[in-house]
């Protein structure tokens, strides 16, 4: 706009010059043609004539002094003294200095206050879409923290839960263990009971007590050779089935034996028998 009114001036100022030779011209062009007044006109032409070159000179020295403020007015808006514009939009603000003499300060304020107006909106839009944002954020979060309490709630609940069903699960397997047990025991004994009443039992009874009997009467037949006993009047208190032929005694694997009917000499007395030695 500084641009424009500066050059408009200048155009003006220098049509001045021209014009008024044309119109000095066209009357001088009358004054020729009249012989009665052309010592008046010539008067005349004369004053205007100095008036002519007394605006000229005015005008000129009008433009002259526009030309060396418009060149002054771009020194000043490329001088230092012209800080940046902090906000993005305008590069320069110029002096206050100028602002007297054009209408550049007001239309770089306006510009100014156009572009902090919508730096403004755009900043409040950030504003309101960050709240928006921030609003969505914190459910989001609330809901994160929620759903993690509930979690550990829930894991807390299942551990719980899992030491309780260890403890029931070790005492179920003491219990089975110790019934596995009694049930093993109970059954032992119980068959035990049982095979004692039944008559294989009874018969194995008879046929080993047959061999023991067997077993005694070699081992006196035995006893009575070695004592030289084959006489009358031998004392048979002298004979011991529970030692060998030599009225020794056995060695204790021999013995051995004997351990299996310690385990029925609790029921020996159902059967009505008692074991044999």
């Amino acid at each position: 706009m500084l641009k424009k009114s500066l050059w408009r001036s200048l155009e003006v100022a220098a049509d001045v010059g021209p014009s008024k030779k044309r119109r000095r011209k066209h009357k001088k062009h009358r004054s020729n043609g009249s012989s009665k007044s052309s010592k008046r006109s010539q008067s005349r032409s004369e004053l205007r004539a100095a008036k002519d070159a007394a605006e000229e000179k005015e005008n000129t020295k009008h433009l002259k002094e526009m030309v060396v403020w418009w060149k002054q007015a771009r020194e000043e808006l490329k001088a230092p003294s012209s800080r940046t514009a902090e906000m993005e939009g305008e590069k320069l603000i110029p002096d206050w200095a100028i602002s007297a003499r054009s209408s550049v300060l007001r239309s770089v304020a306006m510009a100014f206050s156009h572009n902090l107006s919508l730096k403004c909106s755009m900043f409040r839009h950030q504003k309101g879409v960050a709240e928006l944002k921030i609003v969505e954020l914190q459910k989001e979060t609330s809901a994160a923290h929620q759903k993690e309490k509930d979690m550990f709630d829930a894991k807390v609940a299942l551990e719980a839960e899992n030491a309780n069903l260890k403890a029931q699960l070790h005492h179920a397997k003491e219990s089975a263990q110790k019934a596995a047990t009694n049930a093993f025991e109970r059954g032992r004994i119980d068959g035990a009971r049982d095979f004692l009443k039944t008559p294989t039992f009874k018969l194995a009874v008879d046929i080993q007590s047959a061999r023991f009997l067997n077993e005694g009467f070699d081992k006196c037949v035995s006893q009575v050779d070695h004592l030289k006993g084959f006489v009358d009047g031998f004392d048979r208190t002298r004979l011991d089935p529970s030692l060998d032929a030599t009225l020794q005694p056995y060695p204790e694997e021999a013995t051995s034996s004997t351990l299996a009917a310690d385990e029925f000499e609790v029921l020996a007395s159902e059967v009505g028998c008692p074991l044999p030695l």
